[in-house]
């Protein structure tokens, strides 16, 4: 299967080959109920987005576009007339230094006895359509031609057997590199950093092909053809060090994300896409060729410097391969709307679903191992207030094992539970729990617990109290990763606080427990309600929340010490607005953030009240200022 993103009349659209061409992706999935929210907002960055929420499992692609064909819904694009986008921008591209043999012999190096890696930064990649620019005075300019590897989810510590579990796709990029000045950086003991992550050096895509393994894209070439000769030709499994074992060592020190990408070294064979020129700047421009069977990027320089680049990986995509990786959807008996779903090889159809052993309010997050961690309230103890459990399934979809998180004590109860992973593949709970059912107002308390997959329960019996301040809202308690490694962020709603006065507040521990700040929670303020929390990319914390009675958005960022940076508040409508909810909030690329909002407004016309319904996107920049307001829909809700 092919995924790839394409110009649309100045709008970015999702794109993936049904088998006779490409369809609209983003368009068939708005078609089947999927909102913005899902999908990801920042263009960039939707297809990591997508492939996070699982919209890119081979089943589920094929289940939709089967959808579409029996619905008569046509979404083919004719692309010979679109231009191609860098597929997604990746957080980071981790590239090997000299893992050909004949390119380390041809630079004057021994071959490496251990992957030598090094990291290029995002601002790097560019579309396959985007100039690549040359500034005065760089020198020469070099291609390097590798194959990329596209990593699928969180990868840490991951054995080369199970690397391809990790990998979404593969993928063309040209780590392109400024010779002479990484040679100067290289004998003054410096970092290639200068040489190899200024802008547009790193040209991407056209495309992310997937459905191969490890072993079958190493029977592939990757050839570099400059001015119609061929400079650079490799068979993939000829480089030292294969995938499995560059996912292996990377992920041992390095934690790769959902969309990273490993450039896997370059052939023997580099040239120059230009020399150096006085007073020169140049730009080259690429294109994307299409034939049967292969993936092409030719750089096309001006005539000064007459070039062209061409970069190709030859191979053909069975879109009937047996090769199938499925869908589970975890219920609650028969209480499917507060189900939560996740993706695995495992569970596809309604008969396959597995019945977890809570009443209502379940969660789900990854273990890290290909397995998944499930948490309820089982309603043991009346009917609205219960105990919560846990229950842990393994990669196949079997239950391991199951246990209360709270002890059961007489006249306690605990519910709302939130989990997420800890760095290590622990599970980390927050909970509301009530030590005294006959005062339920005056005796709740924050609970967090961290749970090994050997069923150990880390921080005691039951967990570290964070908060015994009287009645705590239902809904009110969440906890994430922090804005460094190995720290999570517990959130919580208070109606009333020590102070009586309520209203969020938060805490950050580390991985032992510890209280890195907020002892007793860092307040926000009152009247807030819907609360989303969200790590920017400058590891700050970003809340936002609705603020009541006026209808308005409240917005707060804080650094990685718990200290307040701004505060910005936001009516986007005036004064008709009579209610406002937050339905995603993402943090962009520059530690601002990007946030998707429903609202109501009522406006009389001809003494008639009407209602309007509708969605706004808002863009705040990182330091708490209004870019921009996008009205998404809007609808009269008669």
């Amino acid at each position: 299967m092919r995924i790839a993103r394409f110009n649309i009349a100045g709008y970015p659209v999702v794109a993936v080959d049904a088998g006779d061409g490409f369809i609209d992706y983003g368009m068939l999935l708005e078609n089947r109920g999927y909102t913005p929210a899902v999908v990801g907002l920042d263009p960039e960055r939707c297809i990591v987005r997508m492939l996070r929420n699982g919209l890119f499992e081979a089943d589920f692609v094929r289940e939709n576009i089967a959808f579409a064909r029996h619905s008569g819904l046509d979404l083919h694009l004719n692309t010979e007339h679109l231009k191609p986008l860098l597929p997604f921008r990746p957080c980071k591209f981790l590239c090997l230094a000299r893992n050909y043999r004949d390119h380390a012999k041809e630079g004057g190096y021994k071959a490496p006895d251990r992957p030598h890696y090094f990291v290029k930064t995002d601002n790097c990649a560019a579309g396959p359509d985007e100039p690549i620019i040359l500034h005065k005075g760089l020198g020469r300019v070099d291609h390097e031609g590798e194959l990329g590897v596209v990593i699928s989810k969180r990868a840490s510590r991951v054995e080369a057997g199970e690397a391809h579990r990790f990998i979404f796709g593969y993928t063309i990029v040209n780590d392109v590199t400024a010779r002479e000045l990484q040679k100067q950086l290289a004998a003054e003991g410096l970092p290639w950093t200068a040489a190899k992550s200024l802008d547009t050096f790193a040209p991407t895509g056209p495309w992310v092909e997937t459905g191969l393994t490890p072993e079958e894209i190493g029977e592939k070439h990757i050839r570099v053809t400059v001015n119609g000769e061929i400079k650079q030709e490799a068979l993939i499994s000829d480089m030292i060090f294969g995938i499995r074992q560059l996912v292996e060592t990377i992920s041992a020190t390095i934690t790769l994300n959902p969309g990273d990408i490993i450039a896997t070294g370059t052939p023997a064979g580099v040239s120059p896409v230009a020399h150096r020129r006085r007073g020169y700047g140049g730009n080259r421009r690429y294109w994307k060729t299409c034939k049967s069977g292969e993936i092409e990027e030719i750089c096309h320089s001006d005539k000064a410097n007459n070039c062209n680049l061409v970069i190709s990986v030859s191979y053909q995509i069975d879109l009937n391969s047996e090769k199938k990786i499925q869908r589970i959807i975890i219920s609650v008996l028969i209480l499917a709307l507060s189900a939560d779903f996740s993706y695995a090889p495992w569970g596809r159809t309604a008969n396959d679903y597995i019945r977890l052993p809570f009443w209502r309010d379940a969660r789900i997050c990854s273990d890290g191992n290909g397995g998944c961690w499930a948490v309820g309230m089982d309603g043991d103890v009346s009917p609205g207030i219960g105990t919560v459990g846990l229950v842990h399934f393994n990669r196949d979809g079997d239950t391991t094992w199951g246990l209360n998180v709270v002890q059961p004590l007489p006249n306690w109860g605990s519910w709302w539970p939130r989990p997420v992973q800890a760095d290590n593949g622990d599970v980390i709970l927050a909970m509301i729990v009530s030590k005294d059912l006959d005062a339920i107002e005056d005796s709740d308390a924050v609970f967090i617990q961290r749970i090994n997959l050997n069923r150990e329960r880390l921080w005691g019996e039951n967990g570290i109290e964070l908060d015994s301040a009287g009645m705590l809202s239902q809904n009110g308690v969440g906890v994430y990763k922090g804005p460094i490694d190995d720290t999570y962020l517990v959130y919580w709603d208070s109606d009333r606080n020590e102070n009586r006065t309520g209203g969020p507040r938060l805490q950050l521990i580390d991985g032992e427990g510890e209280f890195l700040w907020g002892e007793r929670g860092i307040g926000l303020g009152s009247g807030w309600t819907n609360s989303q929390i969200v790590m920017t990319s400058d590891h700050c914390v970003i809340v936002a929340q609705n603020v009541t009675p006026t209808p308005a958005i409240e917005i707060i960022k804080l650094n990685s010490a718990g200290e307040q940076l701004w505060d910005s508040r936001f009516d986007t409508l005036g004064d008709n607005m009579s209610r406002l909810g937050i339905i995603d909030v993402e943090s962009d690329r520059e530690g601002g953030v990007l946030l998707v909002n429903e609202y109501e407004r009522r406006v009389t016309i001809d003494d008639t009240l009407r209602r309007y319904r509708g969605v706004n996107a808002l863009r705040i920049s990182r330091d708490g200022d209004s870019l921009w307001t996008r009205n998404l829909y809007e609808r009269d809700s008669r």
